[in-house]
């Protein structure tokens, strides 16, 4: 490698990391040794690349500082990412036996065939890496931001790998955020050796994650993870235990963390011993088979195991007929054991609704002692990703996954940023109580109480048409190039049309308000609220046709009418020249 080939470098990693946040670092890893140099700056991250020369690959997204140079960060450690990326391999002798783009050309024909353009393409010397980057990095305020980028990024790649199909060719899903690409101005050595090459660089970037959104249908989001599916169960690279089974047994099982957290010398750092002690445990807990993969899973993972040669039924399937085995045995045998009696305080909840008043009385008294907030109660939305809503002076205000309150820290802040209260400060030691008097207290909040919803999603709907007034593009002959909303006839029907990243960009998360909604959060209040997210095909030059979310106008104006807020109905109506409900009622 010479001067010209660390300009490469330096040009390409200037480009994907316009900064490093003072609490990142950038991955530079190589596969000698397997190797990591975690980078505080671009400048230490193309002395690393530069200095490591062929075979040098660089992490998609920003890592946290701390880790050691025999580790990566895995998907739930990124704390950013600069955008979108994809690998498109072409056939070759590199890539025998494979269905891939038979040549470049028809790589590129491919990425053309994408709505949006790549901010650049490295030539990986034995495919094309496109990666669309966003105006700066995207950094992750909370655990609901990194799996709603996961989503897209996964999504991104099935929608690719949907456009390879229709020509017969293979595309491999790379979408995961603890991926690795190829670094520009490097020499790739599988086979003979080729350099990486920068030959695309435009100053094309997208706005936003949600412009991706637009664009992407159900089948794209159709399971959000690596998503290989085999005969028992579906294998994801990004994997998750559930987070408040998991929580709860690494609290009240010790037996449980010291199996996670790699602490038993007996199991000798056997992967696969270790894989069988946790399966047994989650067994012992009643988890399902899937629970118990994605737990096997995430542990390798997190503690740097081989983990794509086990990503199959062959592996476990017995795994897991022995832990289930195991489960029985110990039930059998240990039924009025202590340790069974703690298993079943795990899941305990009071019978009698006296009782239970009283439990949860005493338990929030102590709340209040300890961090000097009075608490109404906890709600848990019963869902599959379930939200922790705290109520305080009869108003709910929602605080994440069950790692919100597990974390102290990221509990004070959520309660200081929600509710404008200082808690008093609570030693990291003596949270694990706190955090168990919280489960003791948590009540279920059903989710299917539509009206709750609607007239949330009403309030949302009137306050932004009335900042962002919608233009009629059956009248205008136009569509605004902003994605800002826009009224069309569909079938005969006057429809208000939506983007829904410029909603939550512009609006759901707009300086000043507190609820901060998440794009995921809102795409579902949305859903349950009658919205329909439908291609729409607009007067345009640009492109005919767009993905927004769709409701009647007169369904918007009556709904919201109906939810109370009248003076804005009235005046969002006025501008629409649309009908208002009776309001003499």
């Amino acid at each position: 490698m010479n001067v010209a080939d660390r300009e490469v470098i330096a040009r390409f990693m200037s480009t994907l990391f316009p900064e490093v946040p003072a609490q990142g670092a950038i991955l530079i890893w190589t596969p000698r040794g397997k190797r990591s140099y975690w980078a505080s700056s671009i400048e230490s991250a193309v002395d690393a690349a530069y200095q490591n020369k062929g075979d040098t690959y660089v992490g998609a997204g920003i890592g946290p500082r701390g880790l050691s140079d025999n580790e990566r960060a895995n998907a739930d450690q990124v704390i950013g990412i600069p955008g979108l990326w994809a690998d498109i391999d072409i056939s070759g002798d590199a890539h025998k036996g494979k269905s891939y783009p038979p040549d470049e050309a028809a790589a590129r024909s491919l990425i053309a065939e994408l709505p949006i353009a790549p901010s650049l393409i490295v030539h990986s010397g034995h495919g094309l890496q496109p990666w669309w980057l966003l105006p700066e990095l995207h950094l992750f305020e909370k655990a609901e931001e990194r799996f709603e980028a996961a989503k897209i990024s996964r999504g991104w790649n099935r929608l690719i790998i949907r456009k390879a199909r229709a020509h017969g060719w293979q595309i491999d899903n790379v979408g995961d955020l603890s991926r690795i690409m190829r670094i520009a101005g490097t020499d790739n050595y599988k086979g003979k050796k080729v350099p990486c090459l920068l030959p695309d660089l435009g100053p094309t970037r997208a706005r936003t994650l949600g412009d991706f959104d637009e664009y992407l249908t159900e089948e794209d989001y159709k399971d959000a993870g690596p998503g290989r599916v085999q005969g028992n169960w579906t294998y994801h690279h990004e994997a998750q235990p559930p987070a408040e089974k998991f929580a709860i047994a690494l609290q009240n099982d010790k037996e449980f963390a010291d199996t996670w957290n790699v602490k038993r010398p007996e199991l000798h750092n056997n992967a696969s011993r270790y894989d069988q002690a946790l399966a047994n445990r989650a067994a012992l807990f009643k988890w399902s088979e899937q629970e118990i993969v994605n737990l096997m899973i995430a542990f390798r993972s997190k503690h740097g195991f081989r983990l794509d040669d086990k990503m199959r039924d062959s592996y476990f399937v017995p795994t897991i007929a022995k832990a289930e085995a195991y489960a029985d045995e110990q039930a059998k045998r240990d039924a009025d054991s202590d340790e069974r009696n703690m298993l079943a305080q795990i899941g305990k909840s009071a019978t009698n609704d006296d009782h239970k008043v009283k439990y949860r009385k005493d338990r929030l008294d102590r709340l209040e002692k300890d961090l000097g907030v009075r608490f109404d109660s906890i709600l848990k939305t019963v869902e599959d990703k379930p939200v922790y809503i705290l109520v305080v002076n009869g108003k709910q205000y929602p605080v994440g996954p069950i790692t919100t309150l597990q974390k102290h820290d990221r509990f004070q802040a959520a309660v200081s940023d929600v509710t404008g209260k200082v808690i008093d400060e609570v030693k990291k030691s003596d949270w694990n109580p706190i955090f168990q008097l919280m489960l003791d207290v948590v009540e279920p909040l059903e989710l299917d109480e539509a009206s709750t919803n609607e007239g949330m999603v009403d309030d949302w709907i009137v306050g932004y048409l009335n900042v962002h007034k919608p233009i009629d593009v059956d009248i205008e002959d136009s569509v605004p190039d902003d994605r800002s909303p826009f009224i069309k006839r569909i079938d005969d029907t006057k429809t208000v049309c939506i983007n829904i990243s410029h909603l939550v960009a512009n609006f759901l998360r707009a300086p000043g308000r507190a609820d901060k909604i998440t794009l995921s959060e809102a795409r579902l209040a949305l859903k349950r609220a009658g919205w329909t997210s439908k291609p729409v095909r607009v007067k345009s030059d640009e492109a005919g046709v767009m993905r927004r979310w769709t409701r009647p106008l007169v369904d918007v104006i009556s709904a919201a009418w109906a939810s109370g807020n009248r003076s804005s109905v009235i005046a969002l109506s006025a501008y629409l020249q649309a009908e208002a409900p009776n309001h003499a009622n």
